[in-house]
Parts: structure tokens; sequence; C-alpha cells
């Protein structure tokens, strides 16, 4: 079984339905007109704005927050190319596992890098 962060370690160990409420309260937010009016309510930089307009605010900062996320996956993905790449040559020039897994490389890539060579 492969090894958990303490990130997953939390995940697993969450009790279901607090699992399933945070859901909701996420669905609940992503809806933008409330979104908007608790802005205006919470935010003392939207408190003179119309709902209407934080919430054309929103949109936009979801627009962008969504752009950046996937810039973030798509130059992941390719760092994980690289690496795995990387991983392969340095395997067939002759590095051992464990040597590649000394310079910091990650168990995970050098067992696919292995598997592919």
């Amino acid at each position: 079984m492969d090894k958990l962060t303490g990130l997953g370690k939390t995940i697993i160990g969450t009790d279901p339905d607090k699992m399933r409420l945070d859901q909701a309260v996420k669905n609940i937010l992503a809806y933008k007109p409330l979104l908007a009016r608790i802005f205006k309510e919470v935010v003392s930089e939207c408190s003179d704005m119309e709902v209407d307009e934080i919430e054309s605010e929103v949109a936009d900062m979801c627009t962008y927050a969504t752009a950046i996320e996937n810039k973030g996956m798509e130059r992941g993905i390719e760092q994980g190319q690289n690496k795995l790449v990387e991983t392969i040559q340095r395997l067939r020039s002759g590095e051992s596992r464990d040597e590649i897994i000394a310079s910091g490389v990650d168990e995970h890539t050098v067992d696919l890098a292995m598997s592919i060579r």
C-alpha cells in the first residue's frame, strides 16, 4: 500500500458526515449570487458596491482562478513528464534505483521509469 501524506491521513480519518457537510457548504458558497451578498455584508471594500457588481467581480475572480489553476496543472504535468524522462535517461545510463532515489527523486517516479525503460 502507498504511504499516505499527512493530508491523506486526515482525509481518510475524517468523519464521512463532516465530509458531506463540507462539500454541501462548498456547493452553497459556489452559488455566486449568495456569495456576492455575503461579500457585501462582510467585506468592507464591497459594502458600497451593488450586489450585481460584486457578483460580476466574483465571476471574474473565479474565471481567473480557474485559468491559474489550469496553468498550474499544465506546468505540474510538464514538470512530472520531464522528471520521468530524466529518470529514464539516468536508468539507461546505468544509475541504480537507490542512487536516483538518494538524489531526491521519489520512489514512484523511479518505479514508473523502470517499468518504461
